[in-house]
């Protein structure tokens, strides 16, 4: 009894661990792209756009690769108009204790649906965006929340509240240093 108690627990273990291992290098190719996106942001697409879907475990490894490749997308200044893989991302985090991450994923839902000229919706998203942002004290990704609500609000034809967020946008901006 006693020896057969250690070949289930040691079944057990190597199921755990090789579960664990094929898990382990999609995470590490989702590591290394999220590190390589603020610099060079051309080679995170690259690596993201060769992980195949299906080595992806469902959930947080899914959202975050949706996540990861539309920011890649919006850092090499693609002009998005479908929403659909920003919207795993947001669906997940969405119900999920990552701040920064649920951030970031309503301001690129929001991004998106600007390009579309879903001005509505986008302005929905940036401005759970900006509370997020603001509860982060992320003052750089506000003053980028604060840009695009002024793009909003100026496409939409609405001057004041372009005028007011165009204010916001160059007062986080100076506050970092960074002026545009």
């Amino acid at each position: 009894m006693h020896r057969l108690l250690h070949i289930i627990a040691l079944a057990a273990l190597v199921m755990l661990l090789s579960c664990r291992h094929g898990q382990g290098a999609a995470r590490a190719l989702l590591d290394r792209a999220e590190a390589l996106t603020p610099s060079r942001p051309d080679s995170a697409l690259a690596l993201l756009e060769s992980i195949p879907a299906t080595s992806l475990h469902p959930g947080e490894e899914t959202a975050l690769h949706a996540l990861l490749l539309t920011q890649a997308r919006y850092k090499c200044m693609y002009d998005e108009t479908d929403d659909s893989l920003i919207r795993i991302a947001t669906s997940w985090y969405d119900t999920h204790r990552d701040t920064r991450r649920r951030m970031l994923a309503n301001f690129y839902l929001g991004y998106i649906l600007m390009n579309r000229g879903s001005y509505g919706e986008s302005v929905r998203h940036m401005l759970l965006a900006e509370d997020l942002a603001t509860q982060l004290k992320d003052t750089f990704q506000l003053g980028i929340i604060y840009r695009n609500l002024c793009i909003i609000f100026g496409n939409a034809n609405i001057g004041q509240q372009e005028i007011h967020y165009a204010r916001k946008s160059a007062d986080c901006l100076r506050a970092i240093g960074k002026t545009e």
